[in-house]
């Protein structure tokens, strides 16, 4: 059956553009207006950021194997890696990588707008043999972990957790 000049109505998609209203903070800002041609501004840059270290550590399960890796970016610059091998990262064993400030300061700033601090300490699917992420954030004296285990998380978190990696994949990783 055809019809002919029937028109429904349409489901509407919302077509507003969200408009950013908060201002990105004063810490992060240099990091949007370009190059730091300068050492001592990029070290200056480097010691303000609020986190000295982000981590993200997975567990492979039988079902989603995700395989074993420990992966911790600092602030100062340095990057390491621990990994069974069966990743995309690196051949088992441990390594030490060099991370952009530029690329820390990004990872910092998604962690510090999605609130990371106020995310449950577990999320997790009632399945077993599923890949567990636990991402851990140090500021200061103050050490939060979030775990994820089978990607029960909100999205803010898949977007911490993607973001590390798409960091460390970007890391020329060598050999302790």
């Amino acid at each position: 059956m055809i019809l002919v000049g029937a028109v429904g109505a349409v489901p509407s998609i919302n077509t507003q553009v969200p408009v950013e209203t908060r201002a990105v903070p004063a810490v992060f800002q240099p990091f949007y207006q370009g190059p730091v041609l300068s050492e001592e501004r990029a070290r200056q840059m480097r010691e303000a950021l609020p986190y000295e270290s982000i981590a993200l550590e997975r567990s492979g399960g039988m079902l989603v194997p995700g395989g074993l890796f420990r992966l911790v970016l600092h602030r100062n610059g340095t990057a390491t890696l621990w990994t069974d091998g069966s990743n995309r990262f690196a051949r088992a064993g441990e390594y030490v990588g060099t991370i952009k400030l530029d690329d820390f300061a990004k990872v910092s700033h998604l962690i510090a707008e999605a609130e990371f601090e106020r995310l449950a300490p577990r999320y997790a699917v009632q399945w077993s043999d599923q890949t567990e992420d636990t991402v851990t954030v140090v500021a200061g004296a103050r050490r939060v972990a979030v775990v994820d285990y089978g990607g029960a998380g909100p999205v803010r978190l898949w977007a911490i957790q993607r973001a590390i990696e798409a960091v460390a994949l970007n890391i020329r990783w060598n050999a302790k």
